[in-house]
């Protein structure tokens, strides 16, 4: 985002108040869309007027620069590092500052990574790789926004190059950023629809919004004529596109796409119209407006991470705490903007050196901290000195023990590891078999173990399974469950089976398919685990499943006492509450007792219920789970005991 201009060298358009009161919309959207989007669910269209509004000042000065023979590229990114790196710089400090005091290790080392992310504004890539924008984990992440940024200083890496190079050829500018522009546009076209996060983060796609803006710039300074007519239906188209995108446009759109056309045409018409365009005028360049406009850009820097922090904290803040947040956010924002950003313009080139130095040093720290793993000896980590599995459990690699052992091809997406060359238990299943098998692979209990699992894989041999939409994992799901047959024939050490799946859960839409039909989550449950058992009690095989363990109501850091003083979360449900939500699960897994009385069943939950309710450490502290439904390190050791011990 970039604002009104001070102090440059480079030549520069005439202030317009009323692309201050454009950003003001910009802002506004994007802020309560953060802390209310069942408000305002297409608010986060404010980042695309922004491009518009970047693409067409930035591309003024260098057009206004390239006509008087004064365009410097050194010049132009040193006005660009005046004018992002002081706010980003402060911003950055204070997010690690706040995370020390209040983030686990885990979380801390995802901050860290973000920081060299957002210090060397390749964010957008990190965030593509992770997971999408409007995805459940992307409330706790402080330095999301920072995407945005990102491919504004991409796009600036070749913009002005591309710009330079046609001025001094005298080629035709509107022809050669057309093509541009269309071919970025047809990507952002494809991508929306084979792969939205592509879409979303990726430059290229977002490329033509900003050049949207340069075009403007070119036609002002050189087609004039084009737009010189009919402002005031310029101004009000452009405000009720705008208004459409903010309406039309939420998260379940397929965007940028076509619906990114609403922000990108609003926004070109409204900066078309001009300063004396009546909507312009009395609208976009009144006081309120153009000040909210000036200190938007660090708004912006500002308001996610405090709205990030605060759901970390409390998970369901209410609306009189988030206005809270932004009324902070405005007033860090009128700070910043008058005892920073204008301070350091006032330096001239003086603050290049130390703003750049400083940001590589704020890139390094971030490293580091990633480096040591979140620096887990901070106070706030000490409740979860007993969960160091996580790290574990989230690597889901196998160590080759399926090719050394059955002296088969690896199976994609299958985890496979032993402790042992002559394994004596399979534990077979999901990622609930992975938790359980963990502290024996991590030496932490003494058995000689194989496991073979697959992540949200049920062990049903004889079914096709289909996983839900747009699920990366889960298509090798039933060559993995024949790979436990193969595994309790060929390994002459194995006399015990341990089968591990999660409860039939009829809100996933999977389906299960055999020769003849489909079956619905209880009839596979029951169907598939009826076939695995069959073949393993008919190899002379010790059965035992194990029970689905207790859901908590949410992830157990939202169960423990963070830094500040922040009281915990209440996540842990009452037994009643447990009985009602496994009654369907039960009642499957009897039908299969009924049908093998050889089979033994474990039951877990008295390791984590009594009669009245749940918990999610035990009696000194340990920490029982990894996340909402994952079983830690220490309760895999307490469980195994029980399990294994008689």
């Amino acid at each position: 985002m970039t604002h009104r201009k001070h102090h440059l060298h480079l030549a520069h358009p005439k202030y317009r108040p009323d692309i201050d009161g454009l950003r003001a919309i910009a802002i506004l959207a994007v802020v309560i869309f953060h802390a209310f989007p069942e408000t305002m669910p297409g608010g986060f269209i404010g980042v695309d007027i922004f491009f518009v509004i970047s693409g067409f000042l930035i591309s003024t000065i260098i057009f206004s620069s390239l006509e008087r023979d004064r365009f410097s590229l050194v010049e132009f990114y040193i006005r660009r590092i005046r004018r992002i790196f002081p706010a980003l710089i402060l911003m950055l400090l204070s997010c690690l500052a706040f995370g020390w005091f209040v983030l686990f290790a885990d979380e801390y080392r995802q901050l860290g990574k973000h920081t060299v992310a957002g210090a060397g504004f390749i964010q957008n890539f990190i965030l593509f790789r992770e997971n999408g924008y409007f995805d459940s984990s992307a409330d706790t992440k402080p330095l999301l926004h920072l995407w945005s940024l990102a491919i504004e200083e991409q796009f600036y890496i070749f913009w002005p190059l591309l710009l330079a190079f046609s001025w001094k050829r005298q080629w035709s500018f509107l022809r050669i950023v057309a093509v541009i522009a269309a071919i970025s546009f047809a990507a952002n076209i494809y991508l929306s629809m084979r792969n939205p996060t592509a879409a979303f983060f990726l430059p290229f796609s977002r490329f033509w919004e900003l050049m949207a803006g340069g075009i403007l710039a070119y036609i002002f300074l050189h087609r004039p004529l084009l737009i010189d007519k009919h402002k005031n239906i310029q101004s009000f188209l452009g405000f009720a596109l705008i208004f459409a995108g903010l309406v039309l446009v939420n998260k379940g759109r397929d965007f940028p796409g076509y619906w990114a056309l609403l922000p990108i045409l609003g926004a070109f018409f409204l900066i078309s119209a001009g300063p004396s365009a009546w909507l312009n005028d009395k609208v976009l360049a009144n006081r309120l407006m153009v000040w909210i406009g000036l200190i938007s850009y660090p708004l912006y820097l500002w308001h996610w991470p405090i709205l990030s922090y605060l759901r970390i904290l409390f998970p369901e803040p209410s609306e009189l705490i988030r206005v809270g947040a932004i009324a902070l956010a405005a007033l860090l924002a009128w700070l910043t903007y008058t005892l920073i950003e204008l301070k350091v313009r006032s330096f001239g080139n003086k603050a290049i050196m130390p703003l750049i130095i400083s940001m590589i040093l704020i890139g390094a720290i971030g490293a580091l901290i990633f480096y040591v793993y979140g620096v887990p000896q901070r106070d706030v980590n000490k409740p979860l000195k007993n969960l160091e599995n996580k790290l574990f459990f989230q690597s889901r690699k196998s160590d080759g023990s399926c090719q050394k052992l059955l002296d088969l091809k690896p199976v994609d997406e299958e985890v496979c590891l032993t402790n042992s060359s002559k394994p004596k238990v399979l534990f077979a299943g999901d990622s609930h078999a992975m938790a359980i098998f963990s502290a024996i692979y991590a030496g932490r209990y003494s058995a000689d173990g194989l496991l073979i699992a697959g992540l949200s894989c049920p062990t049903y041999p004889n079914l096709q399974y289909i996983p839900w939409h747009n699920a990366t994992w889960g298509n090798n799901c039933t060559e993995i469950a024949q790979e436990v047959i193969k595994a309790s024939r060929t390994i002459s050490s194995i006399d015990t089976v341990v089968i591990v799946n999660f409860a039939p859960r009829d809100e996933l839409p999977t389906i299960f398919r055999d020769s003849t039909h489909s079956y619905n989550e209880k009839e596979a449950f029951i169907a598939g685990n009826e076939y695995l058992i069959r073949e393993l009690l008919n190899d002379g095989k010790k059965v035992i499943f194990v029970a689905d363990t207790p859901k908590l109501k949410q992830d157990v850091l939202e169960c423990i006492n963070r830094g500040l003083g922040v009281p915990k979360q209440d996540c842990a449900p009452s037994r009643k509450e447990l009985n009602k939500i496994q009654q369907n699960y039960w009642s499957s897994l009897r039908i299969i007792q009924q049908h093998f009385p050889e089979l033994i069943v474990f039951d877990p939950t008295k390791m984590f219920c009594d009669n009245e309710r749940c918990w999610f450490k035990d009696t000194n502290g340990n920490i029982l789970y990894n996340d909402s439904h994952h079983i830690s390190i220490d309760a895999s050791n307490q469980l195994l005991d029980k399990l294994l011990a008689p």
